[in-house]
């Protein structure tokens, strides 16, 4: 099985919503796609990366929308 999908913690828990991806990471599950409450993660190889989320807001039809963005701290990438 290549692709693996898990329920992430709550938006607001950042901190261990980042340390949720990076433990996956070292497990060998790469994050590939986060949706509103599950994560798509592919199998690779298990590598220590560190992942970060920001809580960033848009607006949209005059409302004020609250977003997640999650990514990789790339100075991590290919670390052992």
């Amino acid at each position: 099985m290549n692709w693996r999908h898990g329920i992430h913690p709550n938006n607001y828990a950042i901190g261990e919503t980042e340390k949720y991806y990076s433990d996956m990471s070292e497990k060998g599950w790469e994050l590939v796609k986060c949706g509103i409450t599950l994560s798509r993660f592919q199998k690779t190889e298990p590598k220590k990366m560190r992942y970060r989320v920001e809580v960033t807001t848009s607006f949209t039809n005059g409302k004020i929308m609250i977003n997640n963005q999650t990514y990789l701290d790339n100075r991590m990438k290919g670390a052992a």
